[in-house]
């Protein structure tokens, strides 16, 4: 049996899907079998698959298309490793990435969800940055308020399949943000780690359903209403989560929505200027919100 299962749902990504496969087969650390999830693909998705000859490769049918989450749980429970890793279609894991974090879970055993860290590559030209941890989740240490900074993609994850399944993985409603939504639940009852090394390359994609306003609007949505007693005692992250969703109904032109939510994050943090800025621009209608992102140098 191998000791990593490696999940990678691709849907009409063709054109990065090679290099995201090459980067899991290449890997140093070879005890692995990589299960490629086709979620419904019209491509030429499968035609590129057959061109791998590695037996560790195995090609799962998932048709209609189903989502990120129900792919990667379909595939979870079909994994034969004692861990999990996921990779994206249109990202890369650099060659040591499982080597490293194998060795590091040998070192801590008690560990359930080690992540690393990785390098983004925008898709507009932009300087390459790198995205780790702050000190105190290299130390382990997590709480209600720092859970919500947890940015750690899921090419960057090696979690227990044990653990996986006894949260019953991803949540299928979930349009994206599933992995955020999962860590909420996640570190109430594992242990998480950061390996503070980049591992991954994420490339960014236009296309990216991280950046579809109407499913950002939705998951922030649920992720508000199914984890309020995180923030309970945390109204400063409570009050982040609702301006963020504000500002996804103003990328909609839904400003009446948008200024809803920047109310609601005054009201639950008053004290912060940003919060008051941010409603009194958009009070002013699309286009004092739009002033008010000029000045902080952000598109509207």
């Amino acid at each position: 049996m191998p000791q990593v299962s490696v999940i990678l749902p691709t849907r009409n990504r063709a054109a990065t899907l090679a290099r995201a496969v090459r980067s899991v087969l290449a890997q140093s650390y070879r005890d692995l079998e990589l299960l490629v999830v086709d979620d419904g693909s019209t491509d030429n998705t499968a035609e590129l698959l057959q061109c791998f000859d590695d037996p560790r490769l195995r090609v799962l049918k998932h048709p209609p298309p189903h989502g990120a989450a129900a792919a990667r749980n379909f595939a979870a429970a079909q994994a034969r490793g004692e861990w999990l890793a996921f990779q994206d279609s249109d990202d890369e894991w650099l060659v040591d990435k499982l080597y490293r974090q194998m060795r590091e879970v040998e070192r801590d055993p008690a560990v359930d969800l080690l992540c690393c860290g990785y390098l983004i590559q925008p898709h507009d030209a932009q300087p390459v940055r790198y995205q780790g941890a702050d000190t105190r989740m290299q130390r382990g240490e997590w709480g209600d308020d720092n859970i919500a900074r947890f940015s750690f993609i899921t090419p960057t994850w090696l979690l227990r399949r044990c653990v996986f399944e006894a949260l019953q993985g991803f949540d299928q409603q979930m349009p994206n943000l599933e992995d955020w939504e999962f860590s909420f639940r996640l570190y109430k009852q594992a242990r998480i780690r950061v390996l503070n090394e980049p591992l991954v390359l994420k490339h960014g994609a236009p296309d990216s359903l991280n950046w579809d306003a109407r499913a950002r609007q939705q998951s922030l949505q649920l992720i508000l209403s199914r984890h309020r007693d995180l923030w309970a005692g945390q109204p400063q992250v409570r009050a982040g989560l609702l301006r963020e969703l504000g500002h996804w109904y103003a990328r909609t032109g839904e400003m009446g929505a948008a200024r809803q939510h920047f109310r609601a994050a005054w009201q639950a943090c008053p004290r912060s200027w940003r919060n008051l800025l941010t409603l009194l621009a958009a009070l002013g209608g699309h286009a004092g919100y739009a002033l008010l992102q000029r000045l902080r140098g952000v598109r509207a």
